[in-house]
């Protein structure tokens, strides 16, 4: 399960800024697209296992977005096909959902 190191890494990035201010991590949002090659699923369990206590993962599903080349037509495809809906070519250029993201990290100041 590469989810595991997913998070690891993402939690490395969280802790880094987090000891710079001095504080600790209350949530960290990413976001997903269907083509990332990630299960949200996964992302959450291996998030639940390895985050610090009370540190939470808030997850956006993003939409994959497209663009067709040939006529410039902008779409969301139905079931991952990536034929242009307007002029049917298959010319296509994936513009959104097909990445992990890390968006931000909300900290908190220890009592």
């Amino acid at each position: 399960m590469h989810e595991m190191s997913l998070v690891e890494e993402l939690l490395e990035q969280a802790e880094r800024i987090a000891a710079e201010h001095r504080c600790q991590i209350e949530e960290v949002f990413v976001s997903v697209g269907p083509l990332a090659g990630v299960e949200p699923q996964l992302l959450q369990s291996a998030f639940d296992t390895l985050a610090p206590a009370g540190a939470r993962l808030v997850i956006d599903e993003i939409a994959l977005r497209v663009r067709c080349e040939s006529c410039g037509q902008e779409f969301e495809p139905e079931r991952l096909r990536l034929d242009c809906p307007a002029c049917e070519s298959g010319n296509c250029k994936v513009l959104a959902g097909d990445a992990l993201m890390f968006q931000r990290v909300t900290l908190i100041r220890p009592d």
